[in-house]
């Protein structure tokens, strides 16, 4: 069990690497100036991507440690969902509250 979450994470995160090596000299060249809108497009699918890698992760561990990801009211939903939902869990939906 282990050895085989240990190979998928370590492929994850191959490829999360080869994303940032490809993507690396487009982020600095927009970090010199601002983007158009083109670039911002580019750089949101790349930080999608990025995301996606790390969801991927936590999805792969929720199911060797847990059998797989919760059914939640909304159906079945990403660890991220139900992170944030454990998180938020009793705090006020606004600050005013």
């Amino acid at each position: 069990m282990w050895d085989r979450l240990r190979k998928q994470i370590a492929l994850e995160r191959q490829q999360l690497h080869r994303l940032l090596d490809t993507s690396r000299p487009f982020i600095e060249q927009c970090a010199s100036r601002p983007p158009n809108s083109a670039e911002l497009f580019a750089l949101a699918a790349t930080l999608h991507s990025f995301y996606n890698g790390f969801e991927n992760i936590f999805k792969r561990i929720a199911v060797e440690l847990d059998g797989g990801l919760r059914e939640t009211s909304f159906g079945i939903g990403s660890f991220w969902t139900l992170w944030r939902g454990q998180v938020t869990t009793g705090l006020p939906s606004s600050p005013n509250k």
